[in-house]
């Protein structure tokens, strides 16, 4: 055996289990990479747990920089950051994102699926943002980031401080005290105003209306026919047209209270909890099933839309309503 031999046949076993080990470090970073692309958010947190310390925090900050920060300031900041907060709710600090605002706290790490920034830009509950729901991918960024913790580099939910906020002001400035619906009750003579139609004195609230068209140089619309006038009614208390019965019944009604019969007559109606119903049901979000991705059925909700429709047939007082 040479001594030019000798070398290689010591250093041949060194090279070849540093090969094994490099070509093994590059197929798991390769497939590191390829189950992140493939299995979504969920595989990022099995891949965080396996990474050191500094890897692991030098991968929440690209992450937080270059995908969630974007984010956060195109499509929430406007709304929620230092100079406007919707809500009580700042969306530019983990510490207010912690705080949360009128509905509590925005992110729950220990339940991802439950926090409430996650439910609003899903629209499972609020709908945020409100000019139009993100993108299946951007949802995903904030989806991922909440299930590994909500990292936000510099700042920790262990030790967190609320950024500056813009001078505090009024809840109620004084403008706002100067708002027609704050002023205190009082009584005020009916306006009276010789140009005013004939048919335009028969009710106070009238001329109240025609002195402030006059002063804008507004006329009135001359009356409606009797057909226009039966068929705006029944759309605006019961949502319906007259049928052709009841629209002859109303023709050929020719006494001075026909029209007074025929509102009280609707307001008695069934149909007009129905019709009105629907419009708190709105905003109260009701609906028989929970919708979204798991639609599972209500078989009780029904009882709550009942009990909306009842509540206006029985003429039940606002505020009695609000409390039941």
């Amino acid at each position: 055996m040479s001594s030019a031999s000798f070398p290689r046949l010591i250093l041949r076993p060194f090279f070849t289990v540093l090969l094994v080990a490099i070509g093994s470090h590059s197929a798991s970073v390769r497939g590191g990479e390829e189950q992140s692309a493939n299995d979504g958010p969920a595989a990022v947190g099995t891949a965080a747990m396996d990474a050191s310390g500094d890897e692991l925090a030098n991968r929440h900050l690209v992450f937080f920089e270059s995908k969630v920060r974007p984010l956060l300031a195109e499509h929430c900041w406007s709304c929620h950051g230092p100079d406007d907060q919707k809500g009580e709710l700042r969306l530019d600090s983990l510490a207010a994102i912690h705080i949360g605002g009128e509905s509590g706290s925005a992110i729950e790490t220990d339940d991802p699926a439950a926090s409430l920034l996650l439910e609003a830009v899903r629209y499972e509950s609020f709908e945020m943002p409100p000019a139009g729901k993100l993108k299946p991918a951007e949802i995903a960024i904030l989806e991922r980031w909440v299930e590994i913790g909500a990292p936000w580099p510099g700042q920790s939910s262990d030790s967190i401080t609320m950024p500056a906020t813009i001078a505090p002001r009024d809840k109620i400035s004084e403008e706002d005290r100067r708002w027609w619906a704050f002023q205190p009750l009082t009584t005020r003579a009916v306006p009276v105003n010789s140009a005013a139609p004939a048919n335009w004195t028969e009710n106070p609230v009238d001329g109240f209306i025609f002195a402030a068209m006059d002063s804008q140089q507004l006329h009135p619309a001359p009356p409606a026919d009797r057909v226009t006038l039966i068929r705006r009614l029944f759309f605006d208390l019961i949502g319906l047209p007259p049928t052709p019965e009841q629209t002859a019944r109303f023709l050929a009604d020719g006494s001075e209270d026909a029209y007074a019969r025929l509102v009280d007559s609707l307001l008695d109606s069934e149909q007009y909890g129905q019709r009105w119903a629907r419009h708190w049901l709105d905003l109260v979000r009701y609906a028989d099933s929970d919708g979204y991705r798991a639609d599972h059925y209500r078989p009780d909700a029904w009882r709550y839309r009942d009990y909306v429709i009842r509540s206006l047939n029985e003429d039940k007082p606002y505020d009695r309503f609000v409390q039941e």
